[in-house]
């Protein structure tokens, strides 16, 4: 956790050097300070004030909020025929709640995944994930989530010991997740062909997202430094922390000019690079990246169903690298703090494990 600290700290200083460089409101930094910040300062509450059974608690809860959006989204989509970006169940219809609910279907994913793979979670358990997962991803038009899905397995088989039943389980998710992409080409016949992966690299880089004016994902931080930034300092540091924000009562002057047209704030990479640059970047995206690295060593010696824990907040650890480019969610409720409770979850437990060894300490020594 040392050095996820180290990073966030250093994109806190970097978002105040920025802001004062080029002489933002208060207003607006503070309003900036609000948006990006307050998922950590929900991270360091949860590390701070629960204990492994609220995790689990927790856990629970959001097991039975997975199963009734399945329900829910399928009402929507089947009877109700809401437009894809409308179906998103408990978050809402209105356009923008797939962010949420790609972040709940990865999550629980990864709880199925790597639970299964430790044996507390049984075979038919993980199969009715995946696939309401995938299906929930059809109605809803959640191409990410079959690529999540691709990069989670494989991931799940670098950090995890080889086995044949792991081995076999992979080959039925990946099965699954083939019949699904088929499934989602025969409702969705408009984007046959999607996921190969020339497609979706052009899909993802070539015009606007929402509209030809618009950045996309994988060209919106070299379109914002051609046309903003430059190649001096403020390509470094960025326009200044708060430069690119809005709320509903006010807006930067940047904002208003061109907020509306270019649409970074979709985007949390271009936001950040925007007002912090590529160093504000760098220290953000590595304090998951570190975060993530963290929760892996810390797995061993750990019971069972702790080790899942561990397992998953790290996996949304590194794929929060991944949110960054595709969406806004990391900056945004309530999929944020969904995100960031999942981060706190290793951190939780080696919290009070390490509280229990002082404790164990203190009176064989008392």
């Amino acid at each position: 956790m040392g050095v996820s600290l180290v990073s966030l700290i250093g994109f806190s200083l970097v978002a105040l050097f920025s802001a004062i460089l080029h002489g933002i409101s208060p207003l607006l930094f503070a309003w900036e300070v609000r948006n990006v910040l307050r998922f950590f300062a929900f991270l360091v509450a949860c590390v701070g004030l629960l204990d492994i059974d609220d995790i689990g608690r927790i856990m629970r809860l959001l097991s039975i909020v997975f199963v009734i959006n399945i329900f829910l989204c399928s009402y929507e989509s089947l009877v109700l025929h809401y437009g894809q970006d409308n179906t998103n169940g408990l978050f809402g219809s209105g356009s923008g709640g797939n962010a949420s609910t790609n972040v709940l279907l990865l999550e629980m994913t990864c709880l199925a995944l790597f639970g299964y793979g430790r044996k507390v979670v049984c075979l038919p358990t993980l199969l009715f994930i995946i696939a309401g997962s995938c299906w929930v991803s059809v109605i809803a038009e959640l191409k990410f989530y079959f690529v999540q899905l691709a990069l989670l397995v494989a991931l799940y088989l670098l950090v995890s010991k080889p086995s044949f039943k792991s081995v076999c389980m992979v080959v039925v998710l990946f099965f699954a997740l083939w019949a699904f992409i088929q499934l989602f080409y025969v409702l969705m016949p408009g984007w046959d062909g999607f996921f190969d992966f020339e497609k979706m690299i052009d899909s993802s880089s070539q015009g606007g997202y929402g509209s030809n004016d618009g950045l996309n994902r994988l060209t919106a931080i070299s379109t914002l430094q051609l046309m903003f930034l430059g190649d001096g300092s403020s390509s470094l540091f960025g326009l200044g922390f708060g430069a690119g924000t809005y709320s509903q009562f006010f807006a930067s002057p940047l904002y208003m000019n061109w907020g509306e047209i270019l649409h970074w704030t979709w985007f949390t990479d271009a936001q950040i690079f925007l007002e912090t640059g590529y160093v504000g970047l760098v220290f953000y995206g590595l304090f998951f990246v570190f975060l993530g690295i963290h929760a892996l060593r810390m797995r061993k010696g750990k019971s069972v169903s702790e080790a899942v824990l561990i397992e998953s907040g790290a996996m949304i650890s590194l794929f929060c690298v991944l949110l960054l480019v595709y969406n806004c969610v990391l900056t945004v409720d309530p999929g944020g703090y969904l995100i960031f409770f999942f981060l706190s979850a290793p951190l939780i437990v080696e919290r009070v494990r390490n509280s229990e060894s002082r404790e164990s300490e203190a009176s064989r020594w008392g």
